[in-house]
């Protein structure tokens, strides 16, 4: 009985950990149940559309906040990323912002994502620092950001991925389609994804996921879509490159100056080394 549950690792975390964990190993059916342990009271995903109408600020508040339902678990730490995120090197260009949010969505219609400008940078609304004072006199202290961990948006991607696996495509659009009726503009009861429209928009390109499971061309196609929507849903997050390891796909750096920078497939930079104390263990290192 937390005050504040959601700075916590509660059981509905933890389920919500277990399907991320559940979905690397390919576990399907184990994805399927901790996710439906999440959304059994009811999907409660984050309402971008409905959300539109607030200012950067309140929607920066609201992002990491215990009062967005959607969230299931938040960590706060001493961090500079509220002020420098928008500003990284490799972050959101005017291409990239065409790319992902002004082109039409699955539905035909516009995503309802809000973006915001810096310079040449376009970010969205989900950092925000909480500086506490350590001297109030001189005006001194540390600023802190607070970070989601997991949200049911994840979670029900997660088990749209998992259903799709399993060829239960119909499960899988439904997922899919209840987390489109949160993210698109001026949305309609009419508007559905079918999966006709889903093969269409999400062709099988040769060699571009390769899992260490098979995919058949069904498959392919779905699990594509599914991380078209989290590629949107997390950016800024991290989670992209969950994707990138699992399904190892390959990624390109656009550099202006010189030869772009690729990370190919099975490239040993994608290996994290093993902890230091496990090494003097024994324990051989990763090729880095």
């Amino acid at each position: 009985q937390y005050k504040h549950p959601k700075f916590h690792f509660t059981k509905q975390a933890a389920h919500a950990f277990a399907s991320r964990f559940y979905l690397c190993k390919g576990e399907w059916d184990k994805v399927i149940a901790h996710a439906t342990k999440v959304l059994s009271k009811g999907i409660k995903i984050r309402e971008v559309q409905q959300q539109r109408s607030l200012s950067y600020s309140e929607k920066a508040d609201l992002y990491a906040s215990s009062r967005e339902e959607s969230n299931l678990l938040l960590v706060s730490a001493p961090s500079l990323w509220e002020r420098r995120f928008r500003r990284t090197r490799f972050g959101m260009d005017f291409d990239q912002s065409i790319a992902l949010f002004y082109t039409f969505n699955p539905l035909g219609k516009r995503w309802a994502y809000t973006l915001y400008r810096s310079g040449q940078r376009r970010f969205l609304a989900k950092f925000k620092q909480h500086f506490k004072f350590t001297n109030q006199s001189a005006g001194v202290g540390i600023p802190y950001v607070a970070n989601v961990l997991f949200t049911t948006d994840e979670v029900l991607l997660h088990r749209a991925e998992a259903y799709a696996m399993q060829k239960k495509y119909t499960k899988s659009l439904e997922d899919m389609n209840v987390f489109l009726q949160k993210k698109t503009r001026f949305y309609t009861a009419s508007d559905v994804l079918t999966q006709a429209n889903l093969l269409r928009q999400n062709p099988v390109v040769p060699n571009e996921l390769t899992p260490f499971y098979t995919l058949d061309a069904t498959q392919n196609s779905f699990v594509k879509a599914i991380l078209e929507l989290q590629k949107r849903e997390f950016f800024h997050e991290g989670l992209r490159w969950l994707a990138i390891k699992r399904f190892d796909i390959v990624v390109t750096h656009k550099l202006l100056h010189s030869a772009n920078l690729i990370l190919k497939k099975g490239d040993y930079r994608r290996q994290l080394q093993i902890p230091a104390f496990a090494i003097q263990q024994g324990l051989q290192k990763n090729k880095r």
